[in-house]
């Protein structure tokens, strides 16, 4: 046993285990990443300790000197800078940690690579054999479930090791470029190879991503246009490797034809019209809205992490209910629109300069090379797909194979070039000894963000449900300061306080007001502030933040229902009617139909304004 534990297998258990992140638990967080990123931090640990057991000071100044390490530590950077502007500072300490774990796991892995030289076939291997095993997980577990694999709905696929169709798809597709290794060696392993490709394709039809759907078109595309001009023809070897895709699509297609279920055809036909498909709207917008941000803020943006919250008033009116978009879908634009010009020119030159690299190394006559070369390529042709409709940078599962390639391609770069730079060997250890530092402050930032994803769990359990259970233990251990929003972005400070509003009035009123800074655009603490108001016998505070709730968030029938009956028990018409022009701003049956039920209630007849607005309520609720 001790035998085994040598440097190098302890290197092959680090970069081992942060690939297959999903197999650790997760804490039963309210969301995995919660452990994921926790996990992450504590792997980074070993990765980093390796580093300085082993030390070698021309691979460390190498890397302290890359171009791409440079432009990652000045993200890193920048993204801390922008505590000193952010609206919620937590917010950005939070998402710095994480944007570090990342840049560790480069920086080990990269290190490890050329120190213990591992050659990037390896990886290969290891990738198709987890690619088998994330396909299996869903199949069987689809099958185990339904009964069949044929004709079955998006909502009754498993969503695999991600807990995330979306995640899940994507995590098979970053893996397929590699089976393109297999290809080239013997008979047997291209039949095996075959056929978890077309379990794979199979497995991304139903689990029926648009986005992936695309992206798998894309492969094909890709390959037929980098052979053609690396060697001016198709091989045997890639005409079985495209083979499983038109395969697959070929099953999918026909039979759920057959069995009148959803083709793939149907799917994406969808995105074709963007003002009936939900999905493809929002999206859109969240895309329209962070370049008006960046537009009115072109330098410095908004802050690291902010944009779940900016983005708020931008999208408010098209929701009943607390439920706001977490991320822009498109990881680039969410960069422009946090960090500015100076943040995407940073967080775009590490692509860049990794792009440069790839073409540097497949630029060669080599057959090696030019399978290298492939592979690399369908996988940042997946990857931009993603990352241009999806927010993979939030999610480890994904960042950990990006980065991973980013460490084969920069390693295989500085071997075949033999790149040694001297000039910072002296200041190699201070910067690693500081990376610690920095490191443990993000294994406590992840532990903390965990012990909430944690509380989240029941704490929106009972805020969905009303049941405010909550004892003293609990209510006291609530953490509400680090983070300071929860996953759907509502204030952890107001839903603390719901469990005060009878218990200690004077604590809840507190924590309601506090909560307002934390997430100024959706109002739910002054709505808390005016209950507790309204409890404690201050009706003029309690109509105070009732209207300032309503009038500021006036699709929310949370805001409306607190406060109507203010309007209603001063018989206030006058006021009812000011605000009809918010209430065509709701699209929500429930608050049309108490608004008309309090106009009726003091009215003894219709104004003209009433009546339209009826003829407007009846025209969007065709029952109301």
């Amino acid at each position: 046993m001790i035998e085994f534990i040598t440097k190098k297998n302890l290197a092959i258990l680090y970069i081992g285990l942060c690939l297959t992140i999903w197999i650790l638990p997760t804490y039963n967080g309210v969301d995995i990443i919660g452990g994921q990123w926790f996990n992450l931090s504590l792997l980074n640990i070993l990765g980093l300790a390796l580093v300085l057991k082993e030390y070698d000071k021309k691979i460390l100044g190498t890397l302290f000197s890359n171009p791409i390490i440079i432009f990652f530590c000045g993200f890193l950077i920048w993204g801390l800078l922008s505590f000193t502007y952010a609206g919620n500072q937590p917010e950005t300490l939070i998402v710095s940690s994480r944007n570090l774990n990342l840049f560790l796991f480069l920086f080990n892995t990269t290190y490890l690579i050329l120190y213990h030289k591992f050659n990037h076939i390896y990886f290969c291997y290891f990738l198709t054999v987890l690619l088998g095993i994330e396909v299996f997980l869903v199949i069987t577990d689809t099958y185990l479930t339904n009964g069949t694999l044929i004709g079955l709905g998006r909502g009754f696929v498993s969503k695999g090791i991600a807990a995330n169709i979306n995640i899940t798809t994507y995590s098979i597709l970053y893996k397929i470029p590699f089976v393109l290794y297999l290809f080239y060696k013997g008979t047997n392993v291209k039949i095996l190879s075959f056929t978890l490709l077309l379990s794979a394709y199979f497995t991304i039809y139903i689990l029926g991503a648009r986005s992936a759907i695309i992206a798998s078109v894309a492969i094909i595309i890709v390959t037929l246009i980098y052979s053609l001009v690396k060697s001016k023809k198709l091989e045997l070897n890639l005409i079985l490797f495209l083979a499983p895709i038109l395969l697959a699509f070929s099953i999918n297609y026909f039979t759920n034809k057959l069995s009148e279920g959803t083709t793939i055809i149907d799917r994406v036909s969808t995105l074709t019209d963007i003002q009936s498909d939900g999905s493809a709207s929002d999206r859109l917008s969240y895309y329209k809205l962070s370049l008006e941000y960046f537009k009115d803020n072109p330098i410095l943006g908004m802050g690291l992490g902010n944009w779940k919250i900016e983005s708020i008033p931008y999208v408010i009116d098209r929701s009943n209910v607390y439920v706001f978009p977490y991320h822009a879908h498109n990881d680039f634009l969410e960069v422009l629109s946090e960090l500015g010009a100076i943040g995407i020119i940073l967080y775009g030159s590490i692509f860049l300069v990794i792009f440069f690299y790839l073409f540097k190394l497949i630029n060669r006559s080599s057959q090696d090379y030019f399978k290298f070369g492939l592979v690399y390529v369908l996988f940042f042709t997946i990857y931009l797909i993603d990352a241009s409709f999806n927010f993979p940078h939030a999610r480890p599962v994904q960042q950990v194979v990006l980065l991973l390639v980013f460490s084969i391609i920069l390693s295989k770069l500085i071997e075949k070039n033999h790149i040694v730079n001297t000039t910072t060997l002296t200041a190699t250890k201070w910067f690693l000894f500081s990376f610690f530092l920095f490191l443990f402050f993000s294994v406590y930032s992840s532990y903390r963000v965990l012990v909430s994803m944690q509380q989240q769990q029941r704490l929106l359990s009972e805020f969905n449900t009303g049941n405010y259970s909550g004892d003293e233990v609990f209510i006291s251990s609530i953490e509400s300061t680090y983070p300071s929003v929860g996953v759907t972005v509502l204030p952890l400070k107001a839903m603390v306080s719901n469990y005060l509003v009878n218990k200690d009035s004077e604590k809840g009123l507190s924590l309601a007001l506090a909560s307002i800074k934390d997430n100024p655009y959706i109002y739910l603490g002054d709505v808390l502030a005016s209950k507790i108001y309204s409890k404690m016998g201050l009706k003029d505070s309690a109509r105070y933040y009732a209207s300032r709730a309503y009038k500021n968030s006036p699709t929310i029938e949370l805001s409306a229902v607190n406060y109507f009956p203010y309007l209603t028990s001063e018989k206030n018409a006058s006021e009812f009617k000011k605000i009809s022009e918010l209430l065509k701003r709701s699209k929500s049956e429930f608050i049309w139909d108490i608004y008309f039920k309090s106009v009726f209630s003091i009215k003894d007849s219709l104004s003209d304004v009433d009546t339209e607005l009826l003829e407007i309520g009846i025209n969007i609720f065709p029952k109301f």
